[in-house]
């Protein structure tokens, strides 16, 4: 489920106007019962809004989606950057 909330947030996030759930189902090929489950899910936690029958990306998220694309995820190594950003005593951590 999750590659279908990133499909969705992309497709969104790439894409100015808004969009019915038909035409995001049909552009990315999913199923439109999944498409709506997924956009009820992310309309509850604020991650898109709705304007009658069309949808769009909250703007924060937008910009948080465009400004971290192409950069590395931290699933490859969650701890990396909290290691990096740690406060260390002696070279040791707190």
């Amino acid at each position: 489920m999750t590659a279908r909330i990133d499909q969705i947030l992309n497709f969104l996030a790439t894409n100015e106007n808004e969009h019915t759930l038909e035409e995001v189902s049909a552009s990315l090929g999913i199923p439109l019962s999944v498409c709506r489950r997924v956009a009820i899910f992310l309309g509850k936690y604020g991650f898109i809004e709705f304007n009658g029958s069309k949808m769009r990306i909250d703007p924060k998220i937008k910009e948080f989606i465009l400004n971290s694309a192409g950069e590395e995820t931290l699933a490859a190594d969650p701890f990396s950057s909290v290691a990096a950003c740690t406060p260390r005593k002696k070279g040791r951590l707190l």
